[in-house]
């Protein structure tokens, strides 16, 4: 440290522009960045880590795009090493040997790509002196991490401020310490302001907002359509939430509702982007003149309105006008560099005589707007019409990278990976996909092709490699939850065994997508029996006993690795604590949820309860008792020894009143014939 100061201080005094802030205890990263910002003097701010290497024209990038339009708040740039959406898919070639060729190849292939995101990392962010002047400095009573910077983005955002990442930036950032990421206290600051202040609103109203944005993407149109309604409860005059709902409908097609909701909306009619979506609506709804109005009076208000003139352009276009149409496109696009339509647009008029150009056009829309219906549909028509599969498979990731929550995109993606007869790619994405959206006929015929091609997992017995484990299951019904809990112990099983009980949806054909093998029992009151059933199927050296309703923890997966590499001649059986979470904290043995677990922690809390979940693949190792089945009693009588694990599961049928009592009453039923058969017998209670 000592060395290192003293080279700054010479450097300082070399350059007389720069001054160094020296405090000579430790500070909290938001301490710091407040007192960089108060000793600063410019008219833009740059927070900057010092584990980042920037790249050549990386502040020239992030200025352009601060620039871009006068309503942005905070910018950030794409990062190799990064929290969401501004970590880079693919960076295998983004080493620090070779940092300003991919920077540089990075930037000229996705140039005037930009992202709204309402949280940034704090590793870079650039924003104008006038925003501190209005909304503040980072709050210094957050924690010392990320939080604090997304508050500081928040904060941005409530005053009408968007956040983008410059995406055609590349920074590098070295693997630092992890920071801290607990949202106690940005919970407390935020859940405690009232909802009838002027903030207050303004919270619910960008909360409903970026729901909007997610539902929406999810093709939920009409939850988001309900959530954009309600959040304008509470900002009425907000431009963001009143055009969000309308831009939604145009994309969805739905021209007639999208104009209704425009003539409705506290606007004035001078407004550039109002008169444009009008004319937009009018142009869907094949009232040509009218669109042809409206657009010219966006443009005698704002003469280099991009959207205007893209929709002067495409009417230019149905009156069979090429030439006028091309150079409305190609003004639309020297206005706004970054706006997509347009160059998709201009795609169209090259396709039938300049295929590779009108297709590299097609391509940089899909870059620029890949969540504009009719960009991403073109977009991907010329791929299949061309066969360039390999060059938008990267295209198509970076779109759902960026985008999350896009099921059109994800959906798309599988489609190309399909195309390309990667059935093993492909069915990975189908997984999430199925996890993140639902499962719908459409994912699911295209699931099973792709598994068919591949086959459900299993043990190769010829490997010689020991501690494999298989996976059993016994389901009835269980479409509901079942993805999930295969997702979360795939990692650490290798074969998955599903006994089917009686199913009517669609929980076989979701077993067999994730690759397990499916069985059939007929049910006879006995979960023992079914039990027994699905371990007699097990090939592996192990046995890992879950229900449908029950997950694992990426976070426990070593642990469990490590048990069961473990080789022992001698059988063995673990039992596991169940975490069974509830909304009833009145629960005999409740435990509060303390952050632990924040990706699989649900409800208030949990009551704990503990039987054995894993043992050794041997015959004499049964299950017992028709109704609350266990392995315990064999394994007593067999003298196997019963150790513990750290590792928790998760389980989530306790959160549903209605799936408790259904249980309990078949408890109840299958419980009173157990009795019948064992008068007297306390095992039987």
């Amino acid at each position: 440290k000592s060395s290192t100061m003293k080279w700054l201080r010479q450097y300082v005094k070399e350059n007389p522009r720069y001054q160094l802030v020296d405090r000579k205890k430790n500070l909290k990263i938001a301490k710091c960045y407040n007192e960089g910002i108060k000793a600063s003097s410019g008219e833009y701010i740059v927070l900057l880590h010092s584990d980042v290497v920037v790249t050549q024209g990386w502040l020239q990038g992030m200025l352009e795009c601060i620039n871009s339009t006068p309503d942005i708040g905070i910018v950030g740039p794409m990062m190799n090493n990064a929290i969401g959406v501004q970590k880079v898919v693919d960076t295998g070639a983004a080493s620090i040997d070779h940092l300003e060729n991919y920077a540089k190849t990075f930037r000229e292939k996705y140039r005037y790509r930009h992202v709204q995101s309402r949280i940034l990392n704090n590793f870079c962010m650039l924003f104008r002196r006038g925003l501190v002047e209005k909304i503040g400095l980072i709050d210094e009573n957050l924690g010392d991490g990320q939080i604090e910077s997304e508050d500081f983005c928040l904060r941005a955002t409530l005053e009408g401020y968007k956040n983008l990442i410059a995406a055609d930036v590349f920074i590098y950032k070295h693997n630092g310490k992890s920071q801290s990421i607990s949202r106690k206290s940005f919970n407390e600051k935020w859940n405690g302001i009232s909802a009838r202040s002027s903030l207050g609103k303004k919270f619910l109203a960008s909360k409903a907002l970026e729901k909007t944005v997610e539902l929406y993407e999810k093709g939920q149109i009409d939850n988001a359509v309900k959530m954009i309604l309600e959040g304008m409860g509470n900002a009425p005059k907000d431009k963001r939430l009143n055009y969000a709902i309308v831009e939604m409908l145009i994309n969805n097609k739905q021209f007639k509702d999208a104009s209704d909701t425009l003539n409705k909306m506290p606007l004035e009619d001078q407004d550039v982007m109002k008169l444009a979506l009008i004319g937009y609506c009018m142009e869907g709804m094949e009232r040509y003149d009218e669109a042809e109005e409206y657009a010219n009076r966006a443009l005698s208000l704002d003469t280099v309105s991009p959207l205007a003139m893209n929709l002067k352009g495409i009417l230019a276009f149905r009156k069979g006008d090429k030439a006028t149409a091309e150079d409305f496109f190609k003004r639309a696009i020297e206005s706004d560099p970054g706006y997509g339509e347009p160059y998709a647009n201009l795609g169209t008029l090259k396709w039938d005589q300049e295929a590779e150009e009108a297709f590299s056009l097609y391509e940089k829309g899909f870059i620029l707007s890949p969540t504009v219906m009719d960009v991403v549909t073109i977009y991907h028509s010329s791929v299949i019409a061309l066969e360039k599969f390999d060059r938008a498979e990267q295209l198509f990731r970076d779109a759902n990278a960026l985008h999350p929550h896009n099921k059109r995109l994800r959906y798309l993606l599988i489609d190309i990976l399909v195309k390309q007869g990667k059935h093993d790619i492909a069915m990975n994405e189908i997984e999430e996909a199925i996890i993140k959206f639902g499962t719908d006929d459409g994912i699911l015929s295209a699931a099973i092709k792709a598994r068919n091609a591949l086959g459900p997992m299993k043990i190769e017995t010829s490997s010689g490699i020991k501690g494999n484990v298989s996976l059993c299951m016994i389901v009835k019904n269980e479409e509901q939850h079942l993805a999930k809990c295969l997702m979360s112990v795939k990692p650490v099983v290798d074969e998955m065994i599903v006994v089917d009980t009686g199913s009517t949806d669609r929980t076989k054909d979701i077993a067999k997508v994730f690759g397990a093998k499916v069985f059939e029992f007929e049910w006879v009151n006995d979960f023992s029996e079914a039990r027994n059933f699905s371990i007699s199927k097990a090939s592996g050296d192990w046995i890992l006993v879950m229900d449908a309703d029950e997950v694992i923890s990426s976070m426990d997966y070593d642990s469990l690795r490590k048990i069961v590499i473990r080789s022992t001649s001698k059988p063995s059986a673990y039992a596991f604590v169940t975490k069974n979470y509830t909304v009833l904290t009145n629960t005999v043995g409740w435990i509060s949820n303390d952050g632990g677990y924040a990706e699989e922690q649900a409800g208030t809390g949990w009551y704990p309860s503990k039987k054995v979940r894993l043992f050794s693949n041997d015959s004499r190792i049964k299950f017992e008792n028709p109704v609350h089945e266990l392995v315990e009693p064999s394994l007593k009588r067999l003298n196997i020894r019963l150790k513990e694990t750290s590792v928790p599961v998760h389980h989530y049928g306790k959160l549903s009143i209605d799936n408790v009592v259904s249980k309990g009453e078949e408890y109840y039923i299958l419980g009173k014939a157990k009795l019948r058969g064992k008068e007297g017998d306390i095992q039987s209670l």
